[in-house]
């Protein structure tokens, strides 16, 4: 396993009870990409990714996951595109939920039942390209709106244009 580059386990019923799942870094020190979508996840487990260095897309959608479980993001510094898409369970985002992902340029939680963002959730990523939040419930609740739409703005000042030449 320790030339696995990509590891597709969807539709596999993994749950957080299951010791056994766990992707520690020195068991698979060149895993970039990594799917387990459609599976048991309620939570991510401590544990669930140890220090995976290389991992870089990361598809959990489809899970019921109720907890982002902010400790096991931190050790993933080389992630660029997480995919929470289809976590109906999933009803807010909390502030440092997404702090360890420094490198993260794509972030996709669509058709999913956010109702609650707090703010800050978004200002740590000082990367990210890619938004998407469609078809959710923010629209309930015109605060969360408003904390997306000031991260972003946040993350819209750090971003430097440079002149075209000329």
């Amino acid at each position: 396993m320790r030339h696995l580059e990509s590891l597709d386990l969807a539709d596999n019923r993994i749950s957080e009870s299951e010791n056994s799942v766990r992707f520690d870094g020195s068991k698979y020190p060149v895993l970039g990409s990594l799917v387990l979508r459609r599976n048991l996840l309620r939570t991510i487990p401590n544990g669930m990714f140890g220090a995976v260095k290389k991992l870089t897309h990361l598809d959990l959608s489809e899970n019921p996951l109720e907890d982002l479980g902010a400790a096991e993001f931190s050790l993933l510094e080389s992630l660029t595109h997480l995919n929470l898409d289809g976590c109906r369970q999933l009803t807010r985002l909390r502030q440092d939920d997404f702090k360890g992902l420094v490198q993260l340029t794509s972030l996709s939680i669509q058709n999913s039942g956010l109702s609650h963002i707090h703010r800050g959730t978004f200002v740590h990523l000082s990367h990210l390209e890619d938004l998407h939040l469609r078809n959710n419930r923010l629209g309930q609740s015109s605060d969360a709106m408003s904390k997306v739409i000031s991260d972003v703005r946040s993350l819209i000042r750090k971003i430097y244009i440079a002149p075209l030449p000329g």
